[in-house]
């Protein structure tokens, strides 16, 4: 099976033992590195686990990380302009607070990236959104502003919008898409330059993120 593709997959893999472990060594794994108000850990147990689960031969690991966040995480894409090659992201969900949140992949894409876009949030000096490595200097900050693929020219649909309802509609004009469940247990397999985005959340979300290139 080729993991790579344009289209979304959604793979139930894990054991609740697999991903009680995951757990645990995120938890056992302080001081945590934070940024741009995630907790971050080095992703090493996680991918051992994941490639000893998931045929992964003839792929190369190019990055990641454990990271947990307590806020949505913007519209935002992964793969860099100038690497070469498709780039799938692996999410990997392990624990939520409150109801259960989804991650959001749109059908648009971007191939300028990496990017995040910052919304209707106040990039105030010495902010945490100040950090951002991108989404500098007063640059696009909703997607339907940037050059992306497959605008609809439409009101994004009714149930994206309703789970992205933290940010003012009219910021996600032109936008289509799935809501996936952030169910731990499944495996979430997308390509790189597809736009994505948490939905509302109502306490800490813990997860892995792997990514990867065709060797």
């Amino acid at each position: 099976m080729n993991l790579i593709n344009k289209r979304t997959q959604e793979l139930s893999l894990l054991s609740k033992d697999d991903i009680d472990n995951l757990a645990a060594h995120f938890d056992a794994s302080k001081p945590y590195h934070t940024k741009n108000g995630m907790k971050k850990v080095y992703p090493d147990f996680g991918k051992n686990l994941i490639e000893s689960i998931v045929n992964l031969e003839g792929y190369q690991w190019i990055g990641g990380n454990f990271y947990e966040h307590t806020h949505p995480y913007f519209p935002h894409v992964d793969k860099h302009k100038m690497q070469e090659g498709n780039m799938m992201v692996m999410v990997i969900p392990i624990r939520y607070t409150g109801r259960m949140p989804n991650l959001i992949i749109f059908d648009q894409e971007y191939h300028q990236g990496p990017y995040t876009w910052l919304m209707d949030w106040e990039r105030s000096e010495g902010s945490e959104i100040s950090k951002f490595d991108t989404n500098k200097m007063g640059r696009e900050n909703y997607p339907a502003l940037s050059d992306i693929t497959n605008k609809t020219d439409k009101p994004i649909p009714l149930n994206l919008a309703t789970e992205l309802d933290m940010y003012p509609k009219e910021m996600l004009h032109g936008l289509s898409g799935k809501s996936h469940s952030f169910r731990p247990g499944n495996v979430i397999m997308f390509d790189g330059v597809r736009i994505h985005a948490t939905s509302k959340l109502e306490g800490p979300k813990l997860g892995l993120t792997l990514r990867y290139t065709k060797k």
